[in-house]
């Protein structure tokens, strides 16, 4: 993922140790679309750390990537920065038109916790997921933020709804990021949400 097919795993795997054991967090190791990686942001996918944006935006981008390159629908992905904002209300700089695209979706941070909200443009909902669980005032605000900034492209919101899943729950105050990609990930590929990976996430 951050290096060539020819470099082996296990050098990979040096590098991965080398970040958590703190070396040279300043050394760039990959760019992966707009996203600069440093082994400054590896180290934050170590046991017990919190994902930093860099790669929970860079993870999103490879996915929906991977995604537009063997599905003929299109998706978009949006910034953790620009995802906020629209959760807040607030402009955003995004030029683009949701209705050019079958799924726009992107990781919200709130007070250092990941969400994740989806766009249906053709379907005229939203999906939220929540790793703590998505309470019904968070739904609203969903709802809320959602028809602001779809009315602001110049959509009709009036019949826009907003929904979430049932989904494994995280059990810790740091795995929320995990959590969220791999929402994204069983979203993407229209697959169900596993309970099988909190064994992963929680070991």
């Amino acid at each position: 993922m951050f290096t060539s097919a020819s470099t082996s795993y296990d050098k990979i795997e040096s590098y991965i140790r080398d970040a958590w054991n703190g070396k040279c967090p300043h050394v760039l190791l990959s760019k992966i679309g707009p996203y600069n990686i440093f082994l400054g942001d590896i180290a934050r996918t170590a046991p017990n750390q919190e994902l930093e944006s860099e790669i929970v935006n860079a993870c999103l981008f490879i996915l929906v990537r991977r995604f537009n390159q063997n599905h003929q629908q299109q998706a978009l992905c949006i910034n953790s920065f620009e995802m906020s904002s629209i959760w807040r209300h607030e402009k955003t700089k995004l030029k683009i038109d949701p209705r050019n695209f079958d799924i726009v979706l992107g990781i919200i941070n709130e007070n250092h916790h990941w969400m994740l909200m989806v766009f249906f443009p053709h379907k005229e909902k939203t999906l939220l997921l929540d790793p703590l669980k998505a309470t019904p005032w968070k739904i609203t605000r969903c709802l809320q933020s959602t028809r602001k900034f779809m009315k602001g492209k110049g959509c009709s919101v009036e019949k826009w709804t907003c929904e979430t899943l049932h989904h494994p729950v995280q059990r810790d105050s740091t795995s929320c990021g995990v959590f969220c990609l791999k929402f994204a990930e069983c979203v993407l590929c229209n697959d169900t949400l596993p309970y099988h990976f909190l064994q992963v996430i929680m070991t």
